[in-house]
């Protein structure tokens, strides 16, 4: 097109890394032309070229880390193509971008996202301008999907289920063995129970909290409708006191129906003598306290209750990080995980969750006693028989 319209210049094809052609786009650009009945006939090809066969317009191969201040000299820049562009730094953006200057001119930028704190992320997601045009496309966008990568992806499904969700969904590398949830979330989402889950106002909410004091407090809000049990909302609040928490959990526009808290609810404050129940109880109105399982039993529980769980994606996005995130520890003398979970910001997220899980497990199991007497279990069964 540009050719065509009697445009001169180059088009950029750069990554932040590039030694040689080898290291570059280059392949990928010729067997595309290559491809093309009609393109092949408008490109002249060569062991180190691309170019219109009018001269015009020729294709440029270039790192950015070590030949950034080259690029400034580059005649013409029509367009930019930036590939594996996860990894390009700051320093390296704020040289190119202006280079890209003629009327007109694009940049393109594609990436396999691995970090909120990229310096690509931050730039181009986080902080998108109004000029910007982002498009997310995974192998389900793709016609040509072939039948060899399908297979592949549900064995990554099966046997990696903590690198899933970023090789094959765009979704952040946690670069953790010993994820807890990673399968449950992993299924989730390939059975589109993540996405849009809206608040129902003829249904009542139901929270479920973990406390912090020095750290983070969370809160996850519920709706249950028949075996489903929808996460509507999360929320985190860091360095504030419980008295706002839930002053602010109050002024949502939400009926509430309860307010399931851990054990340490009960414990009490050096400096009023009153204990943080009462504190809360005074505030929310109805509370209630979750049964007191183990933090093992308490996974356990959240790993079945998860298929019957439908997670809103954005209102719920820092909850799902956290879930994602929450391993075992890693014993590095002795190589291999520890039986408990590693305890950092993950775990807020994922304890008040393990509220939800133990409340409702205690609802199952009761309704199984009323159902089947007490103390009696069901033909050829043993225990609970709540899983799903």
């Amino acid at each position: 097109m540009f050719a065509a319209e009697g445009k001169n210049g180059v088009i950029l094809c750069g990554r932040e890394f590039q030694n040689s052609l080898d290291d570059s786009s280059f392949a990928e650009v010729r067997e595309a032309i290559r491809s093309d009945p009609w393109l092949i006939t408008q490109y002249e090809i060569g062991r180190q070229y691309i170019r219109h066969v009018s001269g015009r317009v020729e294709y440029v191969f270039s790192g950015l880390r070590h030949n950034i201040e080259s690029l400034k000299g580059k005649a013409r820049i029509l367009l930019a193509w930036i590939d594996e562009a996860e990894q390009v730094s700051e320093t390296s953006w704020q040289t190119l971008i202006p280079t890209v200057r003629e009327p007109g001119s694009e940049v393109f930028i594609t990436w396999n996202p691995a970090s909120p704190k990229s310096d690509t992320h931050k730039r181009f997601r986080s902080d998108a301008t109004p000029d910007m045009k982002i498009v997310e496309l995974n192998w389900r966008d793709n016609v040509w999907f072939p039948e060899v990568l399908e297979d592949e992806r549900k064995r990554d499904l099966i046997a990696r289920p903590d690198d899933y969700d970023h090789i094959w969904e765009g979704g952040f590398k946690t670069n953790l063995q010993g994820s807890y949830y990673a399968a449950n979330l992993n299924q989730a989402k390939e059975e589109g129970r993540i996405g849009s889950v809206p608040h129902d106002p003829a249904l009542p909410v139901k929270t479920y909290w973990d406390l912090g004091l020095d750290d983070a407090t969370s809160v996850w809000f519920a709706q249950e409708i028949g075996r489903e049990v929808r996460l509507i909302k999360y929320r985190e609040w860091n360095q504030t006191s419980l008295m706002n928490v839930a002053a602010e959990v109050m002024a949502m526009n939400y009926t509430y129906a309860d307010h399931i808290m851990p054990h340490d609810v009960r414990v009490r404050e050096m400096t009023t003598g009153r204990s943080r129940e009462e504190v809360l109880r005074s505030l929310l109105g109805r509370l209630s306290i979750a049964p007191m399982l183990s933090v093992e039993d308490g996974i356990n529980a959240l790993r079945v209750l998860f298929s019957r769980l439908w997670i809103d994606e954005t209102e719920c996005a820092d909850g799902l990080d956290a879930l994602r995130n929450y391993a075992k520890r890693y014993d590095d003398k002795r190589k291999t995980f520890e039986e408990k979970p590693y305890h950092n910001w993950a775990s807020h997220g994922a304890d008040s969750a393990r509220m939800l899980a133990v409340s409702y497990k205690e609802k199952v199991d009761r309704g199984e006693r009323e159902r089947y007497g007490s103390g009696k279990r069901r033909a050829g069964g043993r225990g609970s028989a709540w899983a799903a």
